[in-house]
């Protein structure tokens, strides 16, 4: 029997205990081990591993060598190198709303410093156009204007300077989050919106000044943010497209054209309604009009009617594509069997192929104009078919109207896809889950993004 006080109980005698000289095994070394560690830690990926190693043995090779020591020597080395770009600053925007002030706080880079870093970058300097462009193809007996970067689109040519000169569905609310959006885009806006109109005086790093007028000539967006750039009541209201008038019951029918929405018609009703409340309301609903002064209105040649632009992305893939048409279309395969779904996959390719041309011409255009002909035809037929979609009065039905109007001003579609915004949605989550404390989240996102 062995008796033992509460102290000796559970103890093992490490005399006896023999030493693990190598206690990375399985790992052939002791430096592979802590290697591995880090990197499962980290939740590197298989190309950063890979980069890392490489790094290693070129150090160990003597090619290659690192001055950096620990984690504040290279935070230290990082904000050297960002120093000598425009970085995000805070501001506050404050609004009335139901008798107090509701503050909101915003981060931004303000897009004429950002623009003038890019002027600054060496690397870039051969990839500025500074000249509008008209390009044309001999097709073996004509020439034939072609469309493809922004400044070969009408819009660069019109703006040439002279030579010589809980509450969430609310009207009050939903005005008021208008209100926010644009004067909080405003700060982003401000140096631009007084250079447009003076010009700046620039000299790039190879000595060649140029006198700069800044300009929006592009919005990228889906459908919902388009509505907000430019002040339309959405969905529902009389004239839902943020680039023509066209009547609600109407948008599906794409053979039919309607006036385009200008600056200077909105600019008149909203100077009606701070007039006359009244009558300026029910003018701006018979527009489909928010009562807010657009913030686009302060930067010269950028009329956000004209400045916005079809997105494939959210008008095409996501959006009519899949979530309108797919469920429908899934029924008529399998009515209709497997023939009938490889000649749809042919007849959606070919549309997706032409709009997402790089380089277009007159007749591709006029192809395109085409084939949304015979789409309206073949959806006119598909709404008379019992137990499917039948009201096709939604705007991303319509939006594809005006794709063909912008190739023609702005070039190619690929110069206003979403895609490479929506690509850093992953990043910038992968910031906020791994390396924040989920405290002050804006500014420490900001923060890593620009190292």
């Amino acid at each position: 029997m062995l008796f033992q006080s509460a102290e000796e109980f559970g103890q093992q005698n490490l005399k006896y205990m023999a030493l693990d000289c190598e206690p990375w095994h399985p790992f052939a070394l002791e430096g592979d081990c802590v290697f591995a560690t880090v990197a499962v830690e980290a939740g590197l990926s298989s190309t950063q591993v890979d980069s890392l190693l490489k790094l290693i043995h070129c150090i160990w090779q003597g090619t290659a060598s690192v001055t950096l020591h620990n984690d504040a020597g290279l935070r230290t080395a990082l904000d050297r190198a960002v120093a000598q770009l425009t970085p995000f600053s805070k501001f506050e925007i404050a609004a009335p709303y139901k008798g107090s002030d509701v503050t909101f706080p915003i981060h931004i880079c303000p897009l004429w410093d950002w623009a003038l870093d890019l002027l600054q970058n060496p690397s870039l300097a051969l990839h500025f156009v500074w000249d509008a462009e008209w390009v044309f193809k001999l097709d073996g007996e004509t020439y034939e204007c072609f469309y493809t970067k922004p400044w070969m689109g009408d819009c660069w040519w019109d703006i040439q300077v002279p030579e010589l000169a809980s509450e969430e569905r609310k009207t009050g609310y939903v005005n008021f989050k208008h209100v926010i959006w644009h004067e909080a885009f405003y700060k982003l806006l401000e140096k631009v919106a007084e250079l447009s109109k003076v010009g700046y005086l620039h000299e790039c790093y190879d000595n060649i000044r140029w006198w700069l007028f800044p300009v929006i000539l592009i919005l990228s967006a889906d459908y919902e943010e388009l509505c907000v750039m430019t002040l339309i009541r959405g969905t529902k209201c009389k004239f839902p497209c943020p680039f023509c008038l066209v009547p609600l019951e109407e948008l599906w029918d794409l053979s039919k054209t309607y006036e385009m929405r200008k600056t200077k018609q909105h600019q008149e009703v909203l100077a009606l309604y701070e007039q006359k409340k009244s009558a300026g309301e029910k003018k701006l609903k018979s527009l489909g009009l928010h009562p807010v002064k657009n913030i686009f209105w302060s930067v010269e040649h950028s009329e956000p009617e004209q400045a916005a632009s079809f997105e494939p992305l959210h008008s095409l893939h996501g959006s009519l594509g899949g979530k309108h048409m797919h469920e429908e279309l899934k029924i008529v395969v399998n009515e209709l069997g497997h023939d009938f779904e490889t000649c749809l996959e042919e007849c959606y390719l070919q549309l997706e192929t032409l709009i997402g041309l790089d380089v277009h011409t007159e007749v591709t255009l006029g192809m395109i104009e085409d084939k949304l002909l015979i789409f309206r035809g073949e959806l006119k037929v598909f709404c008379s078919f019992d137990c499917l979609k039948d009201n096709w009065n939604f705007p991303k039905v319509h939006l594809w109207k005006h794709v063909t109007c912008d190739i023609w001003s702005k070039g190619a579609v690929r110069n206003y896809s979403a895609r490479p915004n929506e690509k850093m949605h992953g990043p910038l989550k992968d910031v906020y889950q791994d390396r924040s404390n989920r405290k002050d989240v804006a500014g420490q996102i900001l923060h890593i993004d620009h190292h």
